[in-house]
């Protein structure tokens, strides 16, 4: 950190010095000038200021609430611009007027009390000093508009503008319809795109994404923000279970606050806020991108489920979801029996399960056959539990399913499910945030995962298309829960140990002789 009194003994070969690495480093001008709001800058922030030194026509910026986009991209980025003179007219955009008129006036407070500016640059303030509009006393003009507003044409003394910064300009209050989506979108291209000088103005895009089809949610595909004349950079809160900021949002903190929005049934909302996955307020969208295959296999020892490659063996409890058809018609949907392993988890009770799916089962057939090739799969995987829809008259088969198990000695749990929610509404919040945060995978193994994955993209595009595959997977989450870690081998090798005591001590009485 540098204080009055160190530039004061700077020799006049090391002011020269700082001031080109000011005007050339954003960070260093941060951490210099700015110190007093910039006291540490994570990873994520330096790539941030890396990038915007670079100066791409096109940016866009998609970071979690609370990551100091705005500061940067703001306060910290146009307060350089200006005592640097390198960007004569600025245009702050955000969805309403006031929003984008107090990011102006932080950009204000700096100038007009930053007393390390004074020194260094001089005072800045100039004759044109509002709350929407300034010019600084070395020409830099910035302006403030909202969302929507004429940006085409507009001009500073014959001066186009040279850098148009769009700050949280969607929210869901202009992209809740399909109609105001394209509005904004027509907005975006046909008038804020249009207002710059072609090759030299920047636009800056700053926000979250708030609708699987925002304008910020097709960013990463839009060629103009690809390189090398544009840029595409996404920040989640934490990623693979390291945090973007530590000391700010640890991952006790992250999990803690994911926990309480899922008790009230908002998960969706702090996955849009802080992990930039979009919630549609109204209807579930599945990226289907999201779910992976693994590059493991199934086994089970002695009644112990997991996982095993060629270095490691994961633990798992296994849960089936059955969404049996109304009748064996072919028109009808088929009755789908879905197998998952749930992962462990450090702390079970406030993350998100991990799921890879086992397998899935699809077919038409009378409940007698249908029953016999549950209990089949059952005996195979031995499910801590079996969910099982009852709706619309289906109780029959909880029965039958109990006659086969007494004829078959093996008993598994079963635990019926009915509802009155939509389906909807179920997997909006019971589903999408595990697809949609990649908590789902499945195996080279897994049967009819291409029709799970095609269930999904015609229930997105709204295609009226069989979706058996999507309840049996939901069913199979319902009741599931994750295993603590433990080692494997140990844990068979126990029972092992434990059968060969029972055979040992066996007992020997007349009858025996």
């Amino acid at each position: 950190m540098i204080d009055k009194q160190d530039i004061t003994n700077m020799t006049p070969e090391q002011i020269y010095t700082l001031y080109v690495g000011l005007r050339q480093d954003k960070e260093l001008f941060a951490k210099v000038v700015m110190s007093h709001i910039v006291t540490e800058i994570p990873p994520y922030q330096h790539e941030l200021y890396q990038v915007l030194n670079k100066g791409y026509q096109n940016l866009a910026v998609i970071a979690f609430r609370g990551s100091g986009k705005s500061t940067i991209g703001h306060t910290i980025d146009t307060t350089h611009d200006i005592c640097n003179a390198t960007s004569p007219f600025t245009i702050f955009i955000s969805e309403t007027l006031d929003q984008a008129s107090a990011d102006l006036i932080s950009v204000q407070d700096e100038l007009a009390a930053n007393e390390l500016i004074h020194m260094l640059y001089g005072n800045l303030s100039g004759n044109i000093w509002n709350k929407e509009s300034m010019e600084a006393a070395n020409g830099c003009y910035v302006m403030c508009r909202g969302t929507g507003s004429k940006i085409r044409g507009l001009k500073w003394k014959n001066q186009r503008p040279t850098k148009i910064k769009l700050d949280d300009v969607e929210s869901e209050a202009n992209t809740n319809t399909e109609r105001q989506r394209k509005l904004f979108s027509d907005w975006i291209f046909t008038n804020v795109l249009r207002a710059g000088m072609p090759g030299e103005t920047q636009f800056q895009f700053m926000g979250t994404i708030v609708h699987p089809d925002a304008f910020l949610a097709h960013a990463k595909d839009m060629p103009m923000f690809k390189e090398p004349n544009g840029y595409y950079l996404e920040i989640p809160v934490e990623k693979n279970g390291i945090p973007a900021w530590p000391s700010k949002f640890s991952l006790e903190w992250i999990e803690k606050e994911k926990a309480s929005y899922a008790a009230h049934g908002k998960l969706p909302l702090f996955l849009q806020e802080m992990y930039n996955i979009p919630h549609s307020g109204g209807r579930a969208a599945f990226n289907t991108e999201m779910i992976h295959m693994l590059p493991y296999q199934y086994r089970q020892t002695k009644g112990i489920s997991y996982l095993q490659s060629d270095v490691n063996k994961i633990p798992l409890n296994v849960y089936i979801g059955v969404d049996p058809a109304d009748s064996a018609n072919e028109a009808a949907d088929d009755t789908c029996i879905t197998v998952i392993g749930v992962l462990p988890a450090k702390n079970p009770r406030t993350e998100l399960k991990k799921i890879v799916i086992l397998d899935i089962q699809t077919l038409k057939a009378n409940p007698s056959k249908v029953v016999t090739e549950i209990v089949n799969i059952c005996d195979i995987y031995k499910p801590k539990l079996i969910t099982f829809e009852v709706q619309g008259g289906r109780q029959a088969y909880i029965e039958l399913l109990r006659t086969e198990m007494r004829r078959r000695g093996n008993y598994y749990a079963i635990k019926e499910f009915k509802t009155n929610v939509n389906k909807n509404n179920k997997w909006l919040s019971g589903l999408e945030p595990y697809i949609n945060q990649g908590l789902i995978s499945y195996l080279p193994s897994t049967r009819n995962i291409n029709v799970l994955l095609n269930q999904l993209e015609c229930f997105n595009t709204e295609t009226r298309e069989h979706d058996d595959t999507i309840d049996s997977l939901y069913l199979a989450l319902e009741n599931a829960y994750s295993p603590q870690e433990y080692d494997v081998d140990k844990a068979i090798k126990a029972i092992e140990d434990l059968e060969h005591e029972e055979y040992k001590y066996q007992a020997i009485n007349w009858y025996t002789l």
